[in-house]
């Protein structure tokens, strides 16, 4: 699917990726999964259960977009859109200090 997606003010195209859920990955972001090893199952379990979800923030160009850490994988992921705009592998050290954590009631 073929999207058209104003940014900063220019037309642009955008390829994106749906998912069942309705969730996407911006051609961008699907390409960066890709390349850093993160699988698209890994990724949608980051969404769906995110061991830590971080504020939303705005980026440079006012877009926004929220952390969410997976037991695989981190995401970017942007609420307004549902799109995963980039992402890469957990790191197992960061991954079991959350899971501790959760162990406790944190």
């Amino acid at each position: 699917m073929l999207l058209r997606a104003s940014v900063g003010g220019h037309a642009a195209k955008a390829a994106l990726k749906e998912t069942r859920t309705g969730l996407g990955f911006t051609g961008d972001g699907a390409d960066q999964l890709a390349k850093r090893g993160v699988r698209t199952r890994d990724a949608l379990d980051a969404y769906r259960n995110p061991l830590q979800a971080g504020p939303i923030r705005l980026e440079e160009q006012g877009r926004p977009g929220q952390k969410l850490i997976g037991r695989d994988a981190t995401i970017i992921f942007n609420p307004d859109t549902k799109w995963i705009v980039t992402g890469y592998p957990m790191g197992t050290r960061i991954r079991n200090r959350l899971l501790r954590q959760m162990g406790d009631g944190g």
